[in-house]
């Protein structure tokens, strides 16, 4: 994944001063550099559209209330997620996934989800494929739990290190490890369950 798409660890130290001190144009070109990602990392981690955008709203709102506590020792980036990251988890205890996650599939016995294919039949074959495996892969991270989920997803999208995925969630990088591990474990084998061929994921 292109490193440019992640949040931006090298924003510029007198935007992020500015910011800080109570610019409002800085802070509107942090939130315009930014909010992007933050959105991806919530909707990864919630599956929901409304949500991720409610929890990009609220990291806004409070790295603007916060930003006076900002030292400069962490990075930004680390903050951010840190941030991001915990608003998701509050949103997770909060209430339950939302029924809108399962929009367009319904599940056989085995809690397999079956895609709708009806509508599709005129589309080319590979990018229905494609569509469904993202959808199975989504799926699949639903179902994590969400320690196992927010690890998953600080690595293999984000593409964060061990040490930075460990700081955001507050443990150990042998917890972090552990908890990729059984990820990837646990989404191959709903992926293997669903017919799909998971050997990558270990």
């Amino acid at each position: 994944m292109d490193r440019s798409l992640t949040i931006n660890v090298s924003v510029d130290e007198p935007l992020l001063l500015s910011a800080r001190k109570g610019d409002p144009r800085a802070f509107q070109q942090l939130y315009e550099q930014q909010a992007p990602v933050v959105f991806r990392v919530a909707f990864r981690l919630l599956g929901n559209r409304l949500d991720a955008e409610d929890v990009t709203q609220e990291v806004f709102v409070t790295l603007h209330r916060r930003f006076g506590t900002f030292d400069f020792r962490s990075s930004f980036q680390t903050w951010c997620y840190r941030i991001t990251v915990n608003i998701c988890y509050d949103k997770m205890r909060k209430q339950q996934r939302r029924a809108a996650y399962q929009a367009g599939y319904v599940e056989d016995d085995n809690g397999v989800p079956e895609t709708v294919q009806a509508s599709r039949q005129s589309e080319p074959v590979r990018q229905v494929l494609l569509q469904d495996l993202q959808r199975f892969v989504e799926q699949a991270l639903a179902r994590l739990h969400p320690d196992l989920r927010t690890a998953l997803v600080l690595k293999e999208i984000e593409e964060l290190s061990y040490q930075e995925i460990a700081t955001i969630m507050a443990c150990s990088q042998g917890t972090v490890a552990s908890r990729l591990a059984r990820a990837r474990q646990q989404v191959a084998h709903y992926l293997r369950r669903a017919g799909i061929d998971a050997t990558y994921l270990g």
